[in-house]
């Protein structure tokens, strides 16, 4: 295959040539992907469409095997005749027509080409070559389409498969008033309480154990957040939740017994596959809190200024999401400025933290 990428062989450039070199890299950019569409066109085994609050994108691909594997933790898009903000292929090498991805070959005239990541200034155009692996995330919101391409679908790390395509939902939230986070959010669907903290800090289990008490979930480890006057929005991205085995706070018995699969050194488990109604598309945010792990007989709420709350969010959120972090940590930023921030003492009892927040939920107007 012959595209522009092929003719870039330079490492480094002159200073006052980078501009013209990024600018020609992106055009090389936008034309792969047109190509890698156009080459694929006819050989599309599937499609399917899905839904994160008001997007709306669809995700076909060549690969039979893909579908199973990269949507099963995809919330379904509702019947609508609205047209899709974007949509997004995944084509693989082991299907017809069997095309592998071309590698990285820019020459660099950006810091971030040190990651293999090329980010136009309009925020137009975005994508990411993995040089461990050989795959491709690139998206052009211009013309409205995404492309994950790989040799194999082995070739994707094992988070693809609870958080698929993570990197170019993100991407499409760059310029508009959503964005990702990395935190879980659970909610009596009237308040909302989102819950951020690294692994381990009793986030997912906390989550699950609200879920064992009768409250709602929306969204474990990724949750996607808008703002829409009068106030913030939650949005469930995926049916999943990841549980760390030997975790200093066991998981409550709607998970423990849940079926469930391996997902790096956690454990994969669906929403749906526990109680069918306990995610909830969205909820309106009402609090934040970050989850600590004290090992007290019981759980407890401090208020916390909003930059201790953005320390524990932003940074952790900005590593898992690659390229257009100031939007991410902008809109963090707004949101912890915004809403009450607590901190999250959590004891040895799950259940007993779910009935806290239930607790907190239900007395919202007076907390």
């Amino acid at each position: 295959m012959t595209t522009a990428c092929d003719s870039a062989s330079t490492p480094i450039v002159a200073p006052d040539s980078q501009a013209l070199q990024h600018a020609q890299s992106t055009r090389a950019l936008a034309d792969l992907l047109l190509w890698a569409q156009r080459a694929h066109a006819s050989h599309m085994q599937w499609t399917s469409a899905h839904a994160i609050g008001p997007l709306r994108f669809v995700v076909q691909s060549n690969d039979p095997m893909a579908r199973q594997w990269l949507t099963r933790c995809l919330l379904s898009a509702p019947d609508s005749e609205r047209e899709p903000d974007f949509t997004l292929s995944v084509f693989s090498g082991e299907a017809a027509p069997h095309l592998d991805p071309p590698p990285w070959n820019f020459p660099h005239t950006d810091a971030r080409h040190l990651e293999r990541l090329q980010l136009s200034p309009d925020g137009c155009l975005s994508a990411y070559f993995d040089f461990d692996h050989g795959f491709w995330f690139m998206l052009n919101k211009e013309t409205r389409q995404a492309v994950v391409w790989m040799s194999n679908l082995k070739d994707l790390p094992f988070w693809e498969e609870a958080a698929p395509f993570r990197q170019i939902i993100q991407w499409q939230m760059n310029q508009t008033n959503m964005t990702m986070l990395h935190a879980g959010v659970v909610t009596d669907t009237h308040h909302g309480v989102l819950l951020t903290g690294p692994s381990g800090s009793g986030k997912s289990t906390t989550v699950a154990a609200c879920l064992q008490a009768g409250l709602k979930v929306c969204g474990d480890d990724l949750v996607a957040v808008e703002y829409t006057p009068p106030g913030w929005l939650a949005h469930s991205v995926y049916d999943a939740v990841k549980l760390l085995p030997g975790s200093a706070i066991a998981p409550p018995p709607v998970l423990a017994n849940a079926a469930w699969s391996d997902c790096g050194d956690k454990r994969l488990v669906r929403y749906s596959d526990t109680q069918p109604n306990g995610q909830v598309p969205s909820t309106p945010l009402h609090a934040l809190a970050h989850c600590v792990i004290s090992g007290e007989p019981t759980s407890r709420l401090t208020l916390i200024p909003p930059a201790a709350l953005l320390m524990a969010l932003g940074p952790s959120t900005a590593f898992m999401l690659r390229g257009r972090e100031s939007h991410v940590l902008s809109q963090a930023s707004r949101l912890a400025r915004s809403l009450p921030c607590y901190r999250l003492s959590l004891g040895r009892d799950p259940a007993e933290a779910a009935t806290l927040i239930g607790q907190w939920l239900e007395n919202f107007e007076n907390a």
